[in-house]
């Protein structure tokens, strides 16, 4: 009789403690910090979405050597995975994301066709034409179509999300006018006095600028003016939109130095 209480009191205190079967590992991740270079990246936590970086999370509830898979991920970056084993009530973990080079497909065309056309100075055939080439977001590409008897044409080229893969570019060239130096140097010469009249400059001033006429022979765009003195620039740039070339010149694009 004796002996079974003492069974049954022992069985009692077991119950009510919970101690029976050895210590509990205690709870930690009370705090993760989760960073990245740069910063926006969605993070999640075996697979759980748990917001973006810079991010804080509070009682996770995890127990001490448990592993949790971390992801990061991000627009125009490579995924980044890794593995972290709690040890203390708080950590932090972070990753630096590299960019992601997509595949891109350009289409060019032109009219009339048959022009050649070079990406960052490699030849891509001759319109129309296609071609593929990894690239990551924001990257510019420095396309030029050249067709003989034509102006050519030039221009840069990005894409701005991962989603877009496919660029279509389509061009109309404008005939090339046949240089005349004699014709040109009159004309120039004679805007050339305007230009040092309106701008108030001297002969030791130099200036180089680069223009597009149209087939009227006017100045359409003026792409870079760059004077010896900067306070002149703005003054040239309107200059050199008022000039009017010969008719040698219609539809050219050029760049020309005015110095004393």
């Amino acid at each position: 009789m004796y002996k079974m209480a003492g069974i049954s009191c022992i069985v009692a205190i077991c119950g009510l403690a919970d101690k029976c079967g050895g210590p509990e590992e205690p709870e930690v991740g009370k705090k993760l910090e989760v960073v990245s270079a740069p910063t926006g990246a969605k993070v999640k936590i075996d697979g759980v979405d748990k917001g973006t970086t810079p991010l804080t999370l509070t009682d996770l509830g995890v127990t001490v050597g448990q592993q949790q898979t971390i992801t990061w991920e991000m627009d125009g970056y490579k995924t980044v995975e890794k593995n972290l084993t709690w040890s203390s009530l708080e950590q932090s973990i972070s990753a630096t994301l590299e960019k992601a080079a997509v595949d891109r497909v350009f289409t060019v065309k032109s009219s009339p066709t048959g022009a050649k056309v070079y990406a960052n100075g490699e030849s891509k055939g001759e319109t129309p034409c296609t071609w593929s080439m990894e690239l990551e977001n924001g990257v510019e590409v420095n396309l030029l179509i050249q067709k003989s008897g034509y102006s050519d044409i030039e221009e840069k080229v990005s894409f701005g999300t991962t989603d877009e893969k496919t660029r279509t570019l389509d061009y109309d060239f404008v005939k090339a006018g046949k240089l005349k130096y004699a014709d040109l140097d009159k004309v120039l010469l004679k805007q050339e006095k305007a230009w040092r009249k309106a701008c108030k400059t001297y002969t030791s001033d130099v200036c180089k600028f680069s223009y597009s006429v149209n087939e009227e022979g006017k100045v359409t765009k003026v792409t870079s003016v760059s004077c010896s003195d900067p306070a002149i620039n703005k003054c040239t740039k309107k200059q050199v939109q008022k000039m009017k070339f010969p008719a040698a010149e219609k539809g050219r694009s050029d760049s020309f130095t005015w110095f004393g």
